[in-house]
C-alpha cells in the first residue's frame, strides 16, 4: 500500500487491509483508497505491529517453526483479525515472507491460523516479495531518474530490485536478487563471528556479480 496518513478517511470508501507476516514483525496496515492529483494511494484507516520472532530457532539444520514462535504468530494474527474485523475491511491480503517459505511444518501452521483467525495465509515468492517492495515505494520514486534500486532489508531476507522507473503507472522490474539473511541473521546468538563473516563474503559476492550483470556502475555514471 501506499500510505498518506495526513488524508482524512473517507466513510463511503471501502477499506482494505494487507498483513505482512514477517520473520522478525507481523504488521498490519489497513487503508481506504484516495486519489490525490490522479495518483491512486491509500488513506491509513488503522495500524499494528508487533514482534514476533516467527524464525527464532529457524535454521537449515532445524527448517522448523518452534512451538513458541507459532504462538507469537497466531496471537499477533489473532489481533489483526479482530482490528478486520472491527474496521469491516472489505477485502485481505495476508502474506508471509522468508521464515514461511523456510520452514517445513509451514503447512500446519497455515492449517491453524485458518482455523483460529479465518485468514488466508499466502506464503509468498522471493519474487513477489520484491514485486510488493517496489509497489510500495512507488510514489518516493522520481520519473526523471530512468533507473532506481530498491533494497527491502526484513529479518529472515533481504531483496535488492533494479527498476525502470520513466512510467511510474507501469515500473518495469529489471532484476532482482533475494538474500535468504536479513536483521536476524547477524543477530542470532548462535552465529559466532567466524558464521558472520561467511554470511558478509556471499552478500558481498552475490551484490558484487548483481551490479555487474546489470551494468549498474555505467547506469549511476549515466545519471549523475
Amino acid at each position: 500500500m501506499n500510505v498518506l496518513p495526513s488524508v482524512p478517511p473517507d466513510a463511503g470508501a471501502p477499506l482494505f487491509g494487507a498483513i505482512d507476516l514477517g520473520t522478525h514483525t507481523c504488521r498490519l496496515l489497513i487503508g481506504q483508497p484516495v486519489d490525490i492529483k490522479k495518483r491512486a494511494t491509500f488513506s491509513s484507516v488503522s495500524s499494528f505491529s508487533r514482534v514476533i520472532r516467527l524464525g527464532e530457532g529457524l535454521s537449515k539444520n532445524k527448517p522448523l517453526l518452534t512451538r513458541s514462535a507459532i504462538h507469537r504468530g497466531l496471537a499477533a494474527l489473532e489481533e489483526c483479525g479482530r482490528r478486520l474485523a472491527m474496521h469491516k475491511v472489505f477485502q485481505i491480503r495476508c502474506v508471509g515472507t522468508e521464515a514461511c517459505r523456510q520452514a517445513f511444518n509451514i503447512q500446519g501452521f497455515r492449517s491453524l491460523v485458518k482455523q483460529r483467525t479465518g485468514l488466508m495465509l499466502e506464503v509468498i515468492s522471493s519474487q513477489e516479495e520484491s514485486r510488493l517492495a517496489v509497489t510500495g515505494c512507488w510514489d518516493l520514486l522520481d520519473s526523471q531518474v530512468p533507473y532506481a534500486v530498491v533494497f527491502d532489508i526484513g529479518g529472515g531476507s533481504t531483496e535488492v530490485v533494479l527498476v525502470n522507473t520513466q512510467d511510474l503507472w507501469n515500473l518495469q522490474i529489471i532484476d532482482s536478487l533475494s538474500l535468504p539473511y536479513g536483521i536476524l541473521s547477524l543477530r542470532d546468538p548462535l552465529v559466532n563471528n567466524d558464521e558472520k563473516k561467511r554470511i558478509s563474503g556471499i552478500v558481498e559476492k552475490k551484490v558484487a556479480a548483481f551490479a555487474e550483470r546489470n551494468n549498474l556502475y555505467a547506469l549511476v555514471d549515466a545519471q549523475n
